[in-house]
C-alpha cells in the first residue's frame, strides 16, 4: 500500500491504521506528507519482507549513516503534529473543479496566481485535466489562509471576466 496520507485516511475514518492497511502485505508511510516531518518513510511488513528489503536497500547503496536525525522527525510528527478535526475538515487538500464546458484551464490558472502579487502570499497548486489542487501545510495560520483565498478568489473573478 503507498500510505503517503494513510493517517489523513485513518482520521476521516476513525479506524488504526492496522485496519486501514490489514489486506496489504506492506506499507511504505511517508512521514513529510500530511504529518509535516521535513523528510522520511517507514515501510512496514513481515519479518522476511523487511529483511529482503533491507538487503536490496544495502545492496543498491542506500543506507544512511545519521538517519536517527531524521527518525527524530518522523517520531515528532506522529507524536505531536498529527491532528485533524473529522467534523468540520476532512483532508488538507482542495481541489477546485472547472466545468467542463469552461474555455478556462487549470493552467490558466496556475499562470495567473503566479503572477498576481498580495501581501507576498505565495499560492502553489497543482493541475490535472479540468481540476486545480491545493494542499495545505499545517504551518499556515489563519492570516495565510485569509490571504490566500483573497488571492484565489481575485484570480478566479478576474480570469471568469476574461472568458
Amino acid at each position: 500500500m503507498d500510505g503517503a496520507r494513510l493517517f489523513n485516511a485513518c482520521a476521516v475514518l476513525l479506524a488504526p491504521p492496522s485496519r486501514v492497511a490489514r489486506d496489504c502485505n506492506s506499507v511504505s508511510v511517508c512521514f513529510s506528507k500530511g504529518l509535516s516531518a521535513p523528510v522520511g518513510s517507514t515501510l512496514v511488513g513481515s519479518y522476511h519482507f523487511i529483511q529482503q528489503a533491507r538487503r536490496v536497500r544495502k545492496a543498491l547503496g542506500g543506507g544512511m549513516r545519521q538517519a536517527g536525525v531524521l527518525a527524530a522527525a518522523a517520531i515528532v510528527a506522529l507524536d505531536e503534529t498529527f491532528s485533524v478535526d473529522v467534523e468540520h475538515q476532512h483532508t488538507n487538500m482542495v481541489f477546485v473543479k472547472i466545468s467542463a464546458d469552461s474555455p478556462l484551464t487549470p493552467t490558466d490558472v496556475v499562470q495567473r496566481l503566479g503572477q498576481v502579487s498580495l501581501a507576498e502570499t505565495q499560492v502553489e497548486c497543482g493541475q490535472e485535466a479540468k481540476t486545480v489542487r491545493f494542499v495545505l501545510h499545517r504551518e499556515i495560520g489563519d492570516e495565510e489562509l485569509w490571504l490566500a483565498i483573497m488571492k484565489i478568489t481575485y484570480v478566479f473573478k478576474e480570469l471568469d471576466a476574461t472568458v
